[in-house]
């Protein structure tokens, strides 16, 4: 059940009883006469029987009494000492996705990310050269896949449990590349059993071509730099993928432009697709579009729409994470209409499946609309239906669909477009 976590004992010994219950504990209230934590106070535990470890999962909320004169609570919700030298604990069940590491702080202490399910990147700002990653530091952060430093000289110590429980794919970014940033990008990669990545950069955003010829783009900001521009423009014949990573926002005109050997792209940022971003991928076959993705931008040029595709001509298929989310991408006939250039686009997929001539593709509950051209030239999908909550299906999307057999509309549609 939900508790709160208080005491007014001057000092905390490092082994309390009360970290055994760390999961259950949705705030921590730290009263006037607290001075002390012990080193591995706030960690958590590591559970006996299956070796995981627990952190304050549950955590929303950190508290301090005003009179406390050794600890704060910053306005991102963490807990530091009073001049925010030291970064004892970040809330668990904050929604945020992005944390900066004050400049001020030169350490953190033993699971302070612990089981922060929600952060995508943290950004470590002080240029300090005692910065260190104690253990369970990131233990269980399971989004967390950039982390960035703005100093030149890398952490002194870490351990393979401030990272296990990272995903298998990730990045760490600075300014320089140094044997000591390499050697903590393999060490993470040795906690998470796969394959970390070091990238220099500076900022909030970095792009990086892998091993296997995937370019990544990362970060917590628009991805706003033209191909032409980019660090890896020469080598961009050399790309085979594309991968827009969480916490990327939108993706800037030109992004991706002539990359001319790329066949397959995945859109997981959280924002629109600018114009041309794709302008002549002409070896683009497929295209994955994450759940974040809110619509296609273009803007007009004489008869010409300047939208994200113009040029792909060889797509063919779209594999849509969320099909909820894909009913209410804007502008989406710039992806599927072959008025713009898109004409080969036959396939759907919903997660990687395609749905056979014998299977009914289900719309989700909660879709009120159906955008412009959403299905139109999806030439597997023969069966679809509609939700009780569908009360308009936008124009061209079942035009000329001659192999479709099978449609179940409800009576709570009161809205059909023209040539829908």
């Amino acid at each position: 059940s939900a508790e709160t976590l208080t005491s007014d004992q001057q000092d905390l010994p490092q082994y309390h009883p009360w970290r055994a219950n760390s999961d259950k504990y949705t705030s921590i209230e730290i009263n006037r006469n607290i001075s002390t934590f012990g080193n591995y106070e706030l960690m958590g535990y590591t559970d006996s029987n299956t070796g995981i470890v627990k952190g304050y999962s549950n955590l929303q909320t950190i508290t301090v009494e005003s009179e406390n004169p050794i600890y704060i609570v910053g306005e991102d919700g963490a807990l530091y000492n009073d001049v925010k030298s030291k970064l004892f604990l970040y809330p668990a069940q904050n929604p945020a996705t992005h944390f900066d590491v004050p400049v001020t702080v030169g350490r953190i202490r033993p699971g302070t990310f612990c089981d922060a399910k929600n952060l995508q990147s943290v950004s470590f700002h002080s240029t300090l050269h005692n910065v260190w990653i104690p253990q369970h530091a990131f233990a269980n952060a399971s989004s967390l896949s950039y982390i960035s430093f703005a100093s030149e000289t890398a952490p002194s110590h870490y351990y393979l449990s401030s990272f296990v429980g990272l995903p298998r794919d990730g990045v760490v970014v600075a300014p320089t590349e140094t044997d000591e940033f390499k050697r903590l990008t393999q060490y993470i990669t040795s906690a998470v059993g796969s394959n970390w990545t070091f990238a220099t950069g500076s900022g909030n955003v970095v792009s990086y071509i892998s091993s296997d010829f995937t370019l990544y783009v990362a970060g917590n900001d628009k991805y706003n730099t033209e191909s032409s521009k980019a660090s890896w423009y020469s080598q961009r014949s050399s790309i085979k993928k594309i991968v827009v990573k969480k916490g990327i926002t939108d993706i800037g005109g030109y992004a991706f432009s002539s990359c001319d050997n790329v066949t397959e792209a995945t859109l997981n940022n959280n924002g629109i697709i600018d114009y041309y971003a794709f302008r002549n991928c002409s070896a683009l076959t497929r295209v994955n579009i994450g759940s974040g993705v809110t619509g296609f931008s273009a803007y007009k040029y004489e008869s010409y729409d300047c939208h994200p595709f113009y040029g792909c001509s060889k797509l063919a298929t779209i594999n849509v994470s969320d099909l909820k989310a894909y009913c209410s991408i804007n502008n989406l006939e710039y992806l599927t209409d072959s008025k713009y250039g898109t004409a080969s686009v036959k396939t759907l997929m919903v997660n990687g499946v395609i749905h056979s001539s014998t299977s009914e593709l289900a719309i989700p509950e909660e879709v009120t609309w159906i955008p412009t051209d959403a299905f139109r030239f999806f030439s597997n999908v023969t069966k679809i239906r509609f939700p009780k909550s569908m009360e308009k299906i936008s124009s061209c999307n079942f035009m000329d669909h001659t192999y479709l057999t099978e449609i179940t509309v409800p009576s709570t549609i009161s809205s059909v477009e023209h040539n829908a």
